[in-house]
C-alpha cells in the first residue's frame, strides 16, 4: 500500500508539474515575450504503425495474411499553441527504425524548421516523452539537452519522462484526429498517406527520408561522456555547458544527480567547435532499404491484387529482381527443410520416448503380476503348513497339567496322586 500510494503521489506531482509547464508556455506565446525569455515544450511519442497499403486502415480479405509494409510516424505536439497542433513526421520502414538515432534527428529537424537553432538563446526548452528506453530514454537521446545548451540554442534544456502507467498525453490525442482519413481511405502510396493526414485537423503532416536522419549516437560521443544509469530518472536538466542534473522522482524527496559530461578533446577548445559544426557528417551513409523478404511478399501477393491501382504498383510493390526472389524462395526452401528435420527428430524422440514409457509400463506390470502370484502362493503354502503343526500339535501335545494329564482329554483316576484317591 506504501509503495502504490507513494507512485500515485509522484504522478500526481508529475501532472501537476506538466500543467505548470505547458500554462508557462502558452503564457510566454499570448503575452508576445520576447525570444530571450520564451519558454518552449515538446511533447513526443510515436503513433501505432500505419500500414501500406491500407485498405480503409484494414487488410480484408486474403490480406489479412499478408505482411505490408509498416509506416511509423513520430508525434511533436507544439505546447505553446492553444490548439496543441501536431507536427506528424512520416516515414517507411525502408527509411529508418523507431531508435534513438531516429528520434534525436527527428527533434533536430523540428527545431531547425521551426527556426529555433537559429542562434538566439532562448530561456528554456522542456521536452515531454514516455518511458521507453529504446526510443527515447537512452543516450542517444538525452544528451541533446547539454548539447544543445552547449551550442547557445538555449539556456536551459531538459527532458520529463512520464511515469510509468500514466503516459497519456496531448500527443496521444491528436494521434485520433491524424488517422480520420486512414481509417475510411484506401492509400496505395506514402503520398495518398501523407495527403490523407494533413486533411485532419490540428495536424500538419511531412513525409521525411533516410537523409534527415543522422547518427546521432557517434555524433554527441565524440565529445560527451555517457550518462550512466539513464534508465532510473525520470528528469534530465541542464543549465551550462557539458554538464546535466537528473532526478530520480519527482516532488517526493527528490533525488539529484549532478554529473559533468564533458570529454577531453586532442586539440583544446578549437577542434571541439570544429567536430560540433560537423553535424551533417554524420549522415546515415545508405539507405536502410527493405529486407528481400519484404520485397518479395509486396510484389508476389500485393501486386497481383485488382484493388491496387497502375500508377501505384511500380512505387509500392516495384519488381525486386528475378535474383532477390530466387534467393529468397531458396532460403525459404532451406528453412523449410531444416523445420521439417527438426520436427521429425522431435516426433522420432516423442515416439520412442512413448514406446519406451509403454514397454516399461508393461514390463513393471508383468513383473508386479509375477511377484504378486508368487507372493500369494508362499502366503498360502505357508499358512496351510502352520496350519496343519498348530492342529497336530493341539491333538498330540497339548499342555500338560502338573500330573502329567492332557488338558482336554479324559482324566485318568488311575494316574491321579493318592490325595485324589483318598478323597474319592
Amino acid at each position: 500500500m506504501v509503495k502504490v500510494g507513494r507512485h500515485i503521489e509522484e504522478a500526481r506531482s508529475m501532472r501537476d508539474l506538466l500543467g505548470d509547464l505547458h500554462a508557462e508556455a502558452q503564457k510566454c506565446t499570448e503575452d508576445g515575450v520576447d525570444d530571450e525569455e520564451m519558454c518552449i515544450v515538446l511533447i513526443i511519442d510515436f503513433c501505432q504503425n500505419m500500414e501500406m497499403p491500407s485498405f480503409n486502415g484494414t487488410q480484408p480479405g486474403e490480406t489479412y495474411y499478408y505482411s505490408p509494409m509498416t509506416v511509423p510516424t513520430l508525434g511533436i505536439v507544439d505546447g505553446n499553441t492553444k490548439e496543441n497542433i501536431l507536427y506528424a513526421y512520416i516515414y517507411s520502414e525502408a527509411e529508418g527504425n523507431k531508435g534513438g538515432n531516429v528520434v534525436a534527428s527527428l527533434i533536430m529537424k523540428y527545431l531547425s524548421d521551426r527556426g529555433l537553432l537559429d542562434g538566439k538563446k532562448r530561456a528554456k526548452l522542456t521536452i515531454v516523452m514516455d518511458n521507453c528506453p529504446g526510443q527515447n530514454k537512452n543516450n542517444h537521446v538525452v544528451r541533446l539537452a547539454p548539447y544543445l545548451v552547449a551550442k547557445g540554442y538555449f539556456k536551459k534544456a531538459g527532458f520529463l519522462f512520464l511515469l510509468a502507467g500514466h503516459t497519456k498525453n496531448w500527443a496521444d490525442k491528436r494521434f485520433n484526429n491524424l488517422k480520420e482519413d486512414y481509417r475510411v481511405t484506401d492509400l496505395f502510396c506514402m503520398d495518398d498517406l501523407v495527403a490523407a493526414c494533413n486533411r485532419s485537423d490540428y495536424v500538419i503532416a511531412e513525409q521525411v527520408y533516410w537523409k534527415d536522419f543522422r547518427n546521432y549516437n557517434h555524433y554527441l560521443d565524440s565529445f560527451f561522456k555517457k550518462m550512466e544509469a539513464v534508465k532510473i530518472y525520470q528528469m534530465f536538466n541542464s543549465s551550462f555547458d557539458y554538464a546535466a542534473t537528473a532526478s530520480v522522482n519527482i516532488g517526493l524527496g527528490n533525488m539529484k544527480y549532478r554529473t559533468y559530461l564533458k570529454k577531453q578533446i586532442r586539440g583544446g577548445a578549437a577542434a571541439r567547435t570544429a567536430l560540433m559544426n560537423n553535424e551533417a557528417g554524420y549522415l546515415y551513409a545508405f539507405r536502410p532499404g527493405l529486407k528481400d523478404i519484404k520485397k518479395v511478399e509486396l510484389f508476389c501477393k500485393y501486386r497481383s491484387l485488382s484493388l491496387i491501382p497502375k500508377r501505384c504498383r511500380n512505387i509500392t510493390c516495384p519488381d525486386p529482381g528475378q535474383e532477390v526472389i530466387d534467393n529468397v524462395k531458396k532460403t525459404r526452401a532451406q528453412n523449410n527443410t531444416v523445420k521439417r528435420a527438426a520436427k521429425k527428430l522431435k516426433e522420432g524422440d516423442t515416439t520412442a520416448k512413448k514406446g519406451a514409457k509403454k514397454k516399461g509400463a508393461k514390463k513393471t506390470a508383468q513383473e508386479k503380476s509375477n511377484n504378486g502370484n508368487k507372493d500369494d502362493s508362499d502366503i498360502d503354502c505357508e499358512t496351510t503348513e502352520t496350519t496343519t503343526k498348530r492342529k497336530a500339535n493341539q491333538l498330540n501335545s497339548d499342555d500338560e497339567d502338573e500330573g502329567g494329564n492332557n488338558i482336554g482329554s479324559p482324566v485318568n483316576f488311575d494316574s491321579q496322586p493318592q490325595y485324589f484317591g483318598n478323597a474319592w
